[in-house]
């Protein structure tokens, strides 16, 4: 079964079973679904050319809202258009929730978008996060049995270092490309990737830290950052309060 591991350098770690990630999926489909216009004829105008979804709101008309919400769930790629141009459909739907939820829902939305890329947390801030993790178990968001009480007990351990996620389909952490180390070649001129595993734990922990920190893409997790927007930065909501879908984009854009 899939985790989602939180990881210390001096500290151990702790887990939240794979199951609540698939708990994630399905909330921020569920809210973000809630800003689906209920009519075709309001959805088309924003839909990529050549999208399966035109024929759908032809044949499958009753399923049309339910055939929307699957594509964006499960569609590889962008099926909507903002300005003409298509837009990344898993950002759509987190950046919806994170424009609606609360703490506890927008760190759903955080987690869910980036445990895979090592999501993570500075010592200071621990403590907040662990308070909004208890938040989301009182009012049963994060579900009883599922490895937060872990989380929460790890993050309130210490102030003075950082918390770092993964998830366990996905490389772990520490690891070599989030350290952008390179590995030594060896007498046969082949690169010699073991060496890697052979650096001390907290060599390699320091190296993945430096690298981590490093990151454009990825920022710690913190109270003024907990609503910062994935990719495009659009929301459902501006999706469908366009006026039309404005020009179709040109060969290779999107």
């Amino acid at each position: 079964m899939s985790r989602i591991y939180f990881h210390t350098r001096d500290e151990g770690e702790a887990e939240v079973l794979g199951s609540e990630r698939a708990h994630m999926g399905l909330l921020i489909s569920d809210v973000s679904a809630a800003f689906i216009p209920t009519f075709s004829e309001r959805v088309l105008p924003f839909v990529t050319e050549g999208h399966y979804l035109h024929e759908a709101a032809r044949s499958r008309r009753p399923y049309f809202e339910k055939d929307v919400r699957l594509a964006l769930a499960h569609d590889s790629g962008a099926c909507l258009l903002y300005n003409g141009t298509p837009v990344d459909s898993f950002a759509l739907q987190l950046n919806t929730v994170l424009a609606v939820g609360n703490d506890p829902l927008k760190l759903l939305a955080m987690i869910h978008g980036q445990c895979e890329i090592h999501a993570y947390v500075e010592g200071p801030e621990r403590d907040w996060l662990a308070g909004v993790i208890e938040q989301g178990r009182e009012v049963g968001l994060y579900r009883a049995n599922a490895g937060w009480e872990d989380v929460i007990k790890l993050l309130r351990g210490s102030a003075d270092a950082p918390v770092v996620m993964s998830y366990s389909v996905c490389d772990s952490f520490p690891n070599a490309s989030i350290a952008d180390w390179s590995a030594p070649v060896d007498d046969d001129g082949e690169e010699d990737w073991d060496a890697w595993y052979e650096l001390p734990d907290g060599d390699r922990w320091d190296l993945a830290m430096t690298g981590l920190r490093s990151r454009t893409d990825i920022k710690s997790l913190a109270p003024d950052r907990l609503g910062n927007r994935f990719a495009h930065e659009l929301t459902l909501i501006d999706i469908f309060s366009q006026q039309s879908a404005g020009p179709r984009p040109t060969e290779g854009t999107g």
